[in-house]
């Protein structure tokens, strides 16, 4: 058998697929592109295994899968531009949703041009779809845990007079605000709202809620604003000094968990703890302290 005009759109289609598929990669996306791609592997090795076959392909569904990409990547885009604005205006959720329908037309897209050449293709992607959503939806993939502890030369009660006091956290936090009662003893049912300015131009709000409070040894938060989430702070004698334990328990939203966001939200929460912690280190082993 020979290749065929329609062999040829259909391997070039595939081609762009792969690239307009990276550069949601390149976005930030972490959700299993490499199922498309594998899939996209397979059906090129149809023009190399049949060539010739593929002469029936349907040029409307080619063309709709490809008018499905295109609008995927421009909204994409678009949020992209707009995101230092929404994210001011405190649009978290809108940028997520939007995200998950900007990858949501890539996906369909990707399945009309492997329908074309075969379709079985396009029922595989729909079982790998179906698969995924109902991996990324139950508690343990939603489920974000971060453990984050350091030991600083100083004694516990010094240490947790600061980090047991939600007043204090601005004195180690950068560009936070707080606005607790200061005619209110820090305890169990203590709220108070915090709002953290990012170098991004973004600002982001939160109340918090005491709900377990241990006099110079833990205590424990929860977000009332957003989906639940805990933060734990422990503080124990160690060794020359101190240990101070961070324990943050949360749940991905659903766009988040969806567009397989649970690394990048890891790394990012590790990383921002972890300079924080810096910061108290220096703080509280400072002469002054």
């Amino acid at each position: 058998m020979t290749v065929t005009g329609t062999d040829v759109v259909l391997i070039v289609c595939l081609g762009l697929l792969v690239l307009s598929g990276w550069l949601f990669v390149f976005w930030g996306f972490g959700l299993a592109e490499w199922t498309v791609y594998a899939l996209i592997v397979s059906a090129g090795a149809q023009f190399l295994l049949h060539p010739g076959v593929l002469s029936g392909a349907s040029p409307g569904l080619l063309i709709g899968g490809f008018v499905l990409v295109g609008t995927g990547i421009c909204l994409h885009q678009l949020t992209n531009h707009q995101l230092s604005k929404l994210r001011a205006a405190g649009r978290f959720r809108e940028v997520n949703w939007r995200d998950l329908a900007a990858l949501s037309l890539w996906t369909a897209g990707a399945g009309c041009v492997l329908t074309v050449i075969h379709p079985v293709f396009g029922l595989a992607l729909i079982a790998g779809v179906v698969a995924w959503i109902s991996f990324a939806l139950t508690p343990n993939a939603r489920e974000v845990r971060t453990h984050i502890s350091i030991e600083v030369h100083c004694d516990p009660e010094s240490a947790f007079a600061i980090v047991g006091n939600p007043r204090e956290s601005t004195r180690y936090n950068d560009d936070l605000e707080v606005d607790a009662p200061a005619d209110q003893e820090v305890g169990t049912g203590y709220r108070y709202r915090w709002r953290k300015h990012f170098k991004e131009g973004y600002v982001f709000e939160d109340e918090e809620e005491v709900v377990e409070y241990q006099p110079g040894h833990r205590i424990k938060e929860r977000s009332l604003r957003h989906p639940p989430a805990f933060g734990t702070c422990t503080v124990e004698q160690a060794l020359g000094g101190t240990r101070i334990i961070f324990d943050y328990e949360g749940m991905l939203s659903v766009p988040q968990s969806l567009v397989g966001l649970k690394k990048t939200a890891v790394i990012k929460l590790i990383a921002m703890r972890q300079r924080i912690s810096g910061r108290l280190k220096e703080l509280l082993e400072a002469p002054a302290a």
